[in-house]
């Protein structure tokens, strides 16, 4: 059975900070946005942290290192 996300815990990430928007997400050939990629900082990992917001929840605006939480967050692993 393949692992498909993991839930973490707040442990997991330690505090997170705003550094800013990254991209919109599109789908398919028509580019409809479907989400938006944002940037955090982690005191516990060493890169930044990309959390992808659904285009539903709305827009999100934060000043830059300002400490945010994550609400049931969940991890897709990506190869780069």
């Amino acid at each position: 059975m393949p692992l498909k996300y993991v839930v973490p815990t707040a442990e997991t990430f330690g505090k997170l900070t705003f550094e800013g928007k990254d991209r919109e997400v599109t789908s398919g050939r028509s580019r409809i946005a479907t989400g938006v990629v944002y940037n955090l900082l982690s005191e516990k990992q060493a890169e930044l942290i990309e959390v992808q917001i659904p285009t539903r929840a709305g827009s999100k605006t934060f000043e830059t290192d300002t400490e945010v939480d994550l609400l049931n967050p969940k991890l897709e692993p990506t190869g780069r």
